[in-house]
């Protein structure tokens, strides 16, 4: 699903180009338009693959790490490199916010004024200072000691590498199932408080549920 997002803003794009190679346009402000939101969904498949990615290899490096097998350091280094080092992945969307930042600006000028504008931009400089600041973290904290210490720490310890969460049809359906169980143990309940009220009249009876919201059941008089 992300490739086939991601091919086909690369493919508007590459018509886009040829579009103006062709010759002079009319509405060449219309065709930068276009790129800017082409660029941007790419982008955004760009994020999601490189957050899979980057969990996939720091799943790599830290059981590599944890085997305690002092040869295969630099493999544990590689991993961890090309996550957060140069042309690693962090670097990859740090990249990718300063090149909407700059289409960006250019059409924001071509059909509007100054004003307002910075505070955009600071929005884009923010993202991208906040991948440069997870880079440097990543180099001088993560990597010194899963190749020092021989331990990687747990992904949930680091905030920048959680996954992609589950779909909600996952999640619905997890609850849905849940909701069926409670339900039809409630009525399995229910059946049995009905025939001990039947052998005993007189008795006052209260099922789990009934006594969790605090409601009495009061069997036939």
């Amino acid at each position: 699903m992300l490739s086939e997002l991601r091919l086909d803003a690369e493919r508007a794009i590459t018509l886009l180009a040829e579009a103006r190679a062709a010759g002079k346009l009319d509405n060449q402000e219309a065709l930068d338009a276009l790129e800017l939101g082409a660029r941007r969904i790419d982008f955004v498949g760009l994020k999601f693959q490189a957050a899979d990615e980057c969990v996939s290899l720091y799943n790599q490096a830290r059981q590599l790490a944890e085997s305690g097998d002092k040869a295969r350091r630099d493999e544990v280094s590689e991993l961890l490199y090309s996550i957060g080092s140069n042309n690693g992945g962090f670097d990859d969307i740090r990249d990718g916010y300063t090149l909407l930042r700059d289409l960006y600006r250019q059409a924001w000028l071509r059909d509007n004024r100054p004003y307002w504008l910075q505070t955009n931009m600071d929005r884009y400089d923010m993202s991208a200072q906040l991948w440069i600041a997870r880079g440097d973290r990543w180099q001088t904290q993560v990597i010194q000691q899963c190749t020092t210490r021989i331990r990687c720490p747990r992904r949930k310890r680091l905030g920048c590498l959680q996954g992609r969460p589950r779909s909600r049809k996952r999640r619905r359906r997890s609850r849905g199932n849940g909701g069926r169980r409670d339900r039809s143990r409630e009525q399995d309940q229910g059946t049995e408080v009905r025939k001990s009220a039947k052998k005993n009249p007189s008795r006052l009876t209260t099922s789990p549920a009934s006594r969790r919201s605090g409601a009495v059941n009061i069997g036939p008089s």
